[in-house]
């Protein structure tokens, strides 16, 4: 039997604006090393989750387009000066697509959250994309009763991704939900 510990290691980040700072430890206690601050359509932008790798800083959450919906954002910085390395929104089906969480391990990021369907209800997501690049490497988008399901956590436990979050019954309540994946290729354990 295997027990799974979730690690929070980060910060929740929430605000009108997409806010970012960091201080490094060569920095003096309260020095603002650097700012990042994104506004994309006057409208309400929210960072949700941060990791880091190396001298990488993962911000994921959400931006509002100038449609007025809401964009899955995640967005790579440098760890040391706050340039943006890479970026990775988009916009579903013209919904809410939001993600929540951000982990990393390896040459992984791993990003949960929830999308927009085609049925305008909200569906679980967890993509993965390349630390160095951003580039997708899989994603898992799922349904369970065309309800409001949605990924709220993850964590890496070796070479495996581990997301919780709720799904919608057939009674229509909400269900506890976790699910396990092989890092490399998506593959549900």
């Amino acid at each position: 039997m295997h027990a799974f510990r979730l690690n929070v290691c980060g910060a929740l980040l929430c605000g009108i604006s997409f806010l970012f700072s960091a201080s490094a430890s060569h920095g003096a206690a309260g020095d603002v090393l650097w700012t990042n601050q994104l506004d994309v359509a006057n409208g309400t932008d929210r960072a949700l989750a941060v990791a880091t790798r190396g001298t990488r800083v993962f911000v994921a959450g959400r931006v509002v387009n100038g449609n007025a919906d809401a964009d899955w954002l995640v967005n790579a910085y440098d760890a040391k000066t706050g340039g943006v390395l890479w970026t990775n929104q988009f916009d579903l089906n013209g919904g809410r697509d939001e993600a929540f969480a951000v982990a990393t391990a390896g040459q992984i990021v791993a990003v949960a959250g929830r999308v927009r369907s085609a049925t305008s209800n909200d569906n679980w997501l967890l993509s993965a994309y390349d630390v160095k690049t951003g580039s997708a490497l899989w994603q898992d988008q799922y349904d369970q009763s065309a309800g409001s399901d949605r990924a709220n956590a993850l964590t890496f436990c070796g070479k495996t991704i581990i997301a919780v979050g709720r799904v919608t019954n057939v009674a229509g309540d909400f269900d506890w939900f976790v699910r396990a994946y092989e890092a490399a290729t998506g593959t549900q354990l």
